[in-house]
């Protein structure tokens, strides 16, 4: 039996597969569910708060199926790179709200969360960074917003082309950088 919080979830998910984010109101919510309003925010304070309950769970099951590679490499590979676009690929729908410039603040502000809690982990489990904490911030941000703009061109294209060649890029523009990082020596002094 589904919880209540899981059919709200999915009231976001099939109002969105019909319009934007932003013409999504509660009571749209709340009668997709079958649900009191009371009860809607029994779980959640907004819509924007049940937007972001979404991709903290989709970046949770993410993170859960790369934690063992992140504890057992000094980098992200290709493979978690593969993981993290077939996780958007799963969930086209939602990744379709990536797109729409109502949320796109809201979302990458997120993004960076979770990608600094990636590369906080890998520098934890890395000796080979020296980067100081202002130049790792900026380099998170640098990422997030990369990552980001990157998987909204591909699901703007229609997922296309595949998670595969995709990783593959991926890993080519970011996890190179990251090499070069580590073993780069000496970082220039930018501590801010």
């Amino acid at each position: 039996m589904k919880s209540t919080k899981q059919a709200i979830r999915q009231a976001l998910i099939d109002l969105l597969v019909q319009r934007p984010f932003a013409d999504i109101q509660v009571k749209d919510l709340v009668a997709q569910a079958g649900i009191a309003r009371a009860t809607f925010y029994l779980h959640f304070k907004s819509r924007d708060e049940l937007l972001l309950d979404y991709i903290d769970e989709m970046f949770e099951g993410f993170f859960v199926e790369i934690e063992e590679a992140l504890a057992h490499a000094d980098l992200l590979d290709e493979g978690a790179a593969e993981r993290m676009f077939a996780t958007f690929s799963r969930e086209k729908a939602f990744s379709r709200v990536l797109t729409q410039d109502s949320v796109q603040a809201i979302l990458q502000g997120r993004f960076r969360s979770y990608l600094a809690r990636i590369v906080g982990r890998v520098v934890r489990e890395s000796s080979g960074f020296k980067l100081s904490p202002g130049q790792m911030a900026y380099l998170i941000d640098f990422w997030a917003g990369g990552s980001f703009l990157l998987i909204k061109r591909w699901v703007e294209r229609d997922f296309q082309p595949s998670e595969a060649e995709m990783a593959q890029l991926y890993a080519k523009l970011t996890l190179s950088s990251a090499r070069a990082l580590m073993e780069g020596g000496e970082p220039e002094a930018v501590d801010s």
